[in-house]
């Protein structure tokens, strides 16, 4: 008999301990979270980052859930799916923006010139505007960011032929991402601006229907586009901040404690991140250089004048409306 109420109470003991070790300690939230980059971008590398960082400041009630390389969709998708619901973060260029009613004003970004630098994008993220954009997301998307300081390296020119100056533009067909904007800006210099899905731009090189691209070098040397042309020009003319795009109504549903713990472990993962990108730039531009790459980077002042026209091109696109007047002169104000 005594033996029997021991081992009851034995039984007693161990299901009240697992209640509440349940109830405390294995409730846990996890959030899937996509982008459209390969799972060895330093991007990756960032966000794993991110998911330890999570997992340590949330005491593990809080996980989060990779996946890359477009396994939930492409970018656009991806974001309609965060705002439904389906997923809960985005991860991906603020400039996907653009694709969006209220959003406008992310087309700028992709103006080569618009900005200096990353810091500088994020100055205009921090000010009027930007705030205005980021509660437009907010409130017509349910979405918002936890961080916007992942730094995308600037973008270069890869091609077939030497380009130190804008003459030289004349009748080069330079793959571009499938926005306007981009068509519009590349063909205003002189060039022969030509849409092409990232997944395409190899085959399109090497059959000739395109014969230069820009992009980050981290993005030209894992795509191995060097293997097809061999004329870089470091013209640094797109910096293209990224962002961590979460359902409000997920996040609204978080502990403060949780909301803090994911906003920081953002940030600091962006910074992580940041560093393994500038790492690999420099790595990459060196095996470019060993592979045959011809180099050339345009000075200061051979980048203004190599983008002199997109001025007048921007105060055009605001006269019709693409974003509102001022944005332009207001983001050259930002400029340090």
């Amino acid at each position: 008999m005594l033996r029997r109420r021991t081992l009851l109470l034995v039984l007693l003991i161990c299901f009240v301990f697992s209640a509440n070790l349940y109830a405390g300690g294995l409730d846990v939230i996890e959030l899937k979270l996509g982008h459209i980059l390969s799972s060895t971008d330093p991007l990756n590398a960032g966000l794993v980052k991110f998911a330890e960082l999570v997992e340590e400041k949330t005491n593990g009630s809080v996980k989060i859930k990779i996946f890359p390389a477009s396994q939930l969709g492409t970018a656009i998708p991806q974001i309609d799916g965060v705002t439904l619901g389906s997923q809960e973060i985005f991860v991906g260029a603020i400039s996907w923006g653009e694709n969006f009613a209220g959003l406008e004003s992310f087309k700028i970004i992709g103006i080569p010139n618009a900005f200096d630098d990353n810091e500088h994008l994020e100055r205009f993220m921090d000010s009027k505007i930007g705030k205005q954009l980021i509660l437009t997301w907010k409130e017509k998307y349910n979405l918002e960011y936890i961080a916007y300081n992942w730094h995308r390296p600037p973008r270069q020119v890869l091609s077939d032929r030497k380009v130190t100056n804008r003459k030289e533009l004349a009748g080069l067909k330079i793959r571009v991402p499938e926005a306007v904007i981009w068509v519009r800006s590349w063909n205003t210099l002189g060039a022969h601006a030509t849409p092409v899905a990232w997944g395409e731009v190899y085959t399109s090189l090497q059959q000739g229907v395109i014969n230069a691209v820009e992009a980050p070098i981290s993005l030209i040397y894992s795509s191995k586009f060097q293997e097809r042309v061999k004329f870089l020009t470091l013209t640094n003319h797109v910096y293209n901040n990224v962002g961590l795009l979460i359902n409000s109504t997920v996040f609204n549903s978080l502990s403060e404690e949780q909301k803090v713990a994911l906003r920081e472990a953002a940030n600091e993962a962006g910074l992580y991140q940041n560093k393994l990108y500038a790492e690999a730039e420099i790595s990459n531009l060196e095996k470019m250089k060993e592979e045959g790459v011809e180099v050339y980077e345009l000075s200061d002042e051979e980048r203004a004048l190599f983008f002199e026209p997109l001025e007048k091109f921007a105060k055009e696109m605001e006269e019709i409306g693409e974003w509102p007047e001022g944005t332009w002169d207001f983001i050259r104000s930002l400029s340090e």
